[in-house]
């Protein structure tokens, strides 16, 4: 998996909590938002298809099939949502602050539910010590 997705994340994240201070936290915000882009991309090029990770899971623990599905609805939406992000300045700063805090939520849920499908195909088969 992409180990650049998190970074993207925290990135925006960080811009995110700071003061929306004029012209230059707009176009900071705009270049996490391309960054996370490219980045939610990548993660889902390594997580679906044929040999993805997902197809893995699925070949492993067949019985998460709709949390797999929902992942894959979770990547359609971001990935909605990033097309529609503001490519330039200048934007309604509050709502942009909103939006991109929300995305932020979204995204590092999408990730926990991620990491709670793996949990459960693997280690709660393999048995917990």
């Amino acid at each position: 998996m992409s180990s650049e997705l998190p970074i993207a994340v925290r990135g925006l994240a960080h811009t995110v909590a700071t003061s929306p201070a004029g012209a230059d936290w707009t176009r900071r915000i705009v270049a996490h938002l391309a960054t996370l882009r490219e980045e939610m991309r990548r993660h889902v090029r390594e997580t679906e298809g044929p040999g993805g990770s997902y197809a893995r899971l699925l070949r492993d623990a067949p019985r998460l099939a709709p949390g797999v599905q929902a992942l894959v609805d979770d990547h359609r939406a971001i990935l909605a949502a990033l097309d529609e992000a503001p490519a330039s300045a200048p934007v309604d700063v509050d709502r942009l602050r909103a939006w991109a805090s929300d995305l932020v939520d979204d995204v590092s849920s999408h990730r926990q539910r991620g990491a709670n499908l793996v949990y459960e195909a693997y280690l709660t088969d393999l048995g917990e010590p």
